[in-house]
């Protein structure tokens, strides 16, 4: 079982830039599908009174428990403060978070 980060701002569809999401998609995947999906926000997106670090860390924070994140496009920046985690960042060009989910796991070799 893991759980895959999506940046969304209106709970359906990848949002085009990470930081600018609203939210967090965070989907639990058991045998190669979802068993439950959230939405976490994103305090990026929200924090304009704090620096982009701080808002980084939060972040990694509200997404700890996660091993993968699916994004259109991400900054050097938010890159590097995920560093030390043991997430994976891959882009996607699919549009809507389950085709994103579902394109990921088929390229993988593993039932996960």
């Amino acid at each position: 079982m893991i759980k895959i980060a999506i940046p969304t701002s209106d709970k359906t569809h990848v949002h085009a830039y990470t930081e600018q999401a609203t939210f967090f998609a965070v989907a639990t995947i058991a045998n190669n599908s979802i068993s439950h999906l959230e939405f976490r926000p994103n305090p990026s997106s929200t924090d304009a009174e704090h620096s982009d670090r701080h808002a980084h860390r939060q972040l990694t924070e509200v997404l700890a428990d996660c091993k993968v994140m699916l994004v259109q496009n991400i900054g050097k920046n938010m890159i590097a403060s995920f560093d030390g985690l043991d997430m994976q960042i891959e882009i996607t060009s699919e549009e809507s978070i389950g085709d994103a989910i579902s394109r990921y796991l088929s390229q993988k070799d593993t039932i996960i």
